[in-house]
């Protein structure tokens, strides 16, 4: 996956949406929106690239995209496009009804 900055798009399997922006380096993927921060990190393997985010909120006042959960795990598997784009989809670790897809595009390198 290419190293950088992305907006991203979500979707949860309750149909409630969000965005937010994701900083890829060195295996790292840090981040945000308005009420949570995530970071976790970044592997391939066998050619999947899987990313497991630790999200929290950082903001009383937003629900998350599963309604109010303060602290979860996610467990994702994207898949790169072009231009440097990714789709991802998984579920919050250990409930896989709490489904959700991202949609990321690349905005810039990072520092």
């Amino acid at each position: 996956m290419k190293e950088g900055i992305y907006q991203v798009s979500f979707l949860s399997s309750q149909y409630i949406c969000g965005q937010g922006i994701l900083v890829v380096k060195n295996g790292t993927v840090n981040g945000g929106d308005s009420g949570f921060i995530y970071s976790g990190h970044l592997v391939n393997r066998q050619g999947k690239w899987q990313v497991e985010l630790k999200v929290k909120q950082w903001n009383q006042r937003v629900d998350s995209i599963f309604g109010a959960i303060e602290q979860f795990q996610l467990t994702l598997e994207a898949k790169l496009l072009g231009n440097g784009n990714f789709t991802a989809t998984g579920c919050i670790f250990n409930w896989p009804q709490a489904r959700l897809t991202i949609e990321g595009q690349y905005l810039a390198q990072a520092a």
